[in-house]
C-alpha cells in the first residue's frame, strides 16, 4: 500500500507543466525586453535630435552675434565672410556637411586669403548656406554697412530605427541679420 500512494502523489509538478511555464516566462520576458528596447532607442532618437537641434541653435545665435557687430559681409558659393572689427575677418565655410568658423587672412573680403584657427560651429549640416539679400534668394556679393539680409542653413537630421533603416528629415534654419551700421 504505501508503495502505491507514492506514484499518485500529486504535489509535485509534471514536466508538461514546467515545460508551460517556461513557455510562458519567456513569451513574457520577450516581450519585456523588445518593450524596454523600443522605449530605449526612441528616448535615444529623442536626446539625439535634441542635442541636434540645440547646436544648430547655439550655431545660429553665434553666427547672429558675430554677423550683427560686422560693417560688412561678403557672400560666395559655400562662404560668407564678414568684418568684425578693423583688419580682422572671418568666414564661416561649409565643409563636410559641417560649418566652420575660420579666421580670414586678406587685404579684403572680396578677395583671396588663407584660412586659419577652424573651429566647427555646427555639423549635420546638409547643403551650404543661402543668402537672401534684396529679393535675391541666393545673393552672392558685398552686402555694407546696414544691410538686412537673411540666412538660411539647412540641417539633415537622420534618426536609425529599430529595424535597422534611417529615417533622414531636414530642417532649415533662418536668421535676419542686418549689419552694423559704421562710418
Amino acid at each position: 500500500m504505501m508503495n502505491n500512494k507514492r506514484f499518485h502523489n500529486e504535489n509535485g509538478v509534471t514536466l508538461i507543466e514546467v515545460l508551460a511555464a517556461l513557455m510562458l516566462a519567456s513569451v513574457v520576458i520577450g516581450v519585456l525586453t523588445m518593450s524596454f528596447m523600443s522605449i530605449n532607442h526612441e528616448w535615444s532618437s529623442s536626446t539625439n535630435k535634441y542635442n541636434d537641434d540645440v547646436q544648430a541653435r547655439m550655431a545660429l545665435h553665434r553666427i547672429s552675434d558675430d554677423l550683427t557687430d560686422s560693417v560688412e559681409a561678403y557672400v560666395i558659393a559655400d562662404e560668407v565672410r564678414y568684418a568684425p572689427g578693423k583688419g580682422n575677418y572671418k568666414t564661416i565655410k561649409f565643409e563636410n556637411n559641417s560649418l566652420i568658423l575660420y579666421d580670414y587672412l586678406a587685404p579684403r573680403l572680396s578677395e583671396p586669403g588663407t584660412y586659419t584657427n577652424g573651429r566647427i560651429l555646427a555639423s549635420n549640416v546638409h547643403s551650404a548656406p543661402t543668402v537672401s539679400y534684396n529679393g535675391d534668394s541666393n545673393y552672392e556679393g558685398t552686402i555694407n554697412n546696414g544691410g538686412l539680409f537673411e540666412l538660411t542653413i539647412p540641417f539633415l537630421y537622420s534618426s536609425p530605427k529599430i529595424q535597422g533603416n534611417v529615417t533622414e528629415f531636414p530642417k532649415d534654419y533662418n536668421i535676419s541679420v542686418k549689419l552694423f551700421r559704421g562710418e
